[in-house]
């Protein structure tokens, strides 16, 4: 019963932060803007929803939308909660071996059968809980599986995520540029953009695509 009310009061805490959604302009659509004669393009940078990354573009000087930011630590504090739990690229979290929530829907709210009914407003909130594989540090890896592994929080506990999301993932930020080339990056960080139409890689430079995200790759 003690660990039912921990796991409850862990779960929500998850809850309350995964969640979270990013301001509105952090969801508008990447926008390239348009040319103009008072202002010249530059390397701006945006919000991807779907990958929840901050990515650059070129943007070419007018218009465009509010999602739009001069630098990618701009982007990351305005729309990137902070000591959010989740996977690599918003991938979803791995499930319970049962595949099963034990939600079940009522006349008024959601209901998750234990020893008796708890109530959600949503079903939503109801599966996000009950879905999703928790792991707490202490036995994280017997938790997540060998197809998974822990993604912890700041403040403790956390959610197992898929190995190869996360393999992929680190391929895209070491992209193979060949023979005498590198990658390029911005303050230690690598460069990236949603893909190489977003003509974000700096001239001499050419643009590799990857699994999420594209990079750009130089001459030494």
């Amino acid at each position: 019963m003690h660990f039912l009310a921990y796991f409850l009061l862990v779960s929500i805490s998850f809850l309350g932060v995964a969640t979270q959604a990013p301001p509105d302009r952090c969801s508008k659509p990447i926008n390239f803007g348009k040319k103009c004669s008072t202002a010249e393009p530059s390397i701006r940078y945006h919000f991807d929803e779907g990958t929840g990354l901050c990515m650059a573009f070129k943007f070419e000087g007018c218009d465009g939308n509010e999602n739009n930011f001069e630098t990618e630590s701009w982007c990351s504090s305005a729309c990137k909660p902070t000591d959010i739990v989740g996977c690599p690229a918003n991938s979803k979290p791995l499930k319970k071996s049962d595949g099963n929530s034990g939600c079940r829907e009522s006349v008024s709210s959601y209901l998750f059968f234990t020893s008796g009914p708890l109530r959600y407003s949503t079903m939503f909130q109801c599966n996000f809980i009950f879905y999703v594989l928790y792991c707490r540090s202490m036995f994280f890896q017997e938790q997540c599986g060998s197809d998974g592994y822990c993604s912890k929080r700041l403040s403790g506990g956390g959610i197992c995520c898929s190995k190869a999301v996360r393999k992929n993932l680190v391929a895209d930020y070491n992209p193979e540029c060949g023979t005498n080339r590198e990658v390029v990056k911005v303050n230690d960080d690598v460069l990236i953009g949603k893909n190489c139409d977003s003509n974000f890689c700096p001239d001499g430079s050419k643009c590799k695509k990857g699994n999420y995200f594209s990079t750009c790759c130089k001459k030494v």
